[in-house]
């Protein structure tokens, strides 16, 4: 009877993680942004993506229940991590989080720098730990990021080939970016995408 309870509460408990880890979609992309800079852009950059491919894509003000997920959701449920990268998105405890848990978990990683950013120096990712407190800190260890692992991501990061986003550009051009980064992803494409792809063409 024991032994039966015991194996019962085992298959429960492996059951309820295997469905945590295997949801019924995946994302194609998790946008990996900080809001005050870049939340209105990927609002934006969420149009033409599901204008032109219909794999879904994960922004956190979509999905305000889940925000204790997030790295779950970056490790489990996602296929690529797109990361803006504005001035402060390396500087949000979360960002840092994200990118971190995608380089551990193997998830493609596709960098779409903005105006005014450039790649932090070695010695700044060296002081990276400096930017947040003790308690930001300790909240990253709670899930098994170290200011260590931050430091070997953005290394990582900044040796990626980027995407540039023209935040100042004209609609087509922030458009084509928007496809360059599906087809990065290796995302799947509507119907009528070829048309759309040789009429950009010929305007250019």
């Amino acid at each position: 009877m024991i032994v039966s309870m015991i194996t019962g509460a085992v298959a429960v408990i492996s059951h309820a993680s295997y469905q945590r880890c295997r949801p019924p979609r995946s994302f194609g992309i998790f946008l990996c942004h900080c809001k005050a800079g870049s939340g209105i852009l990927c609002r934006f950059l969420k149009l033409p993506a599901n204008k032109h491919s219909s794999s879904r894509i994960f922004l956190d003000s979509d999905a305000l229940e889940s925000l204790d997920q997030l790295y779950d959701t970056v490790r489990c449920r996602t296929k690529n991590l797109v990361v803006i990268l504005t001035q402060e998105a390396l500087c949000r405890m979360w960002c840092a989080g994200e990118i971190v848990t995608a380089h551990a978990n193997r998830v493609p990683i596709l960098p779409i720098v903005c105006e005014g950013y450039t790649h932090p120096s070695s010695s700044k990712i060296d002081d990276i730990g400096d930017v947040w407190t003790r308690d930001q800190q300790h909240t990253l260890m709670s899930f098994g990021i170290s200011v260590e692992m931050i430091q070997a991501a953005y290394r990582e990061l900044t040796r990626l080939p980027c995407l540039s986003m023209p935040r100042f550009g004209t609609v087509l051009d922030q458009e084509n970016v928007v496809v360059e980064m599906l087809t990065q992803c290796k995302l799947p494409k509507r119907a009528f995408m070829e048309k759309w792809q040789l009429q950009f063409a010929f305007q250019a």
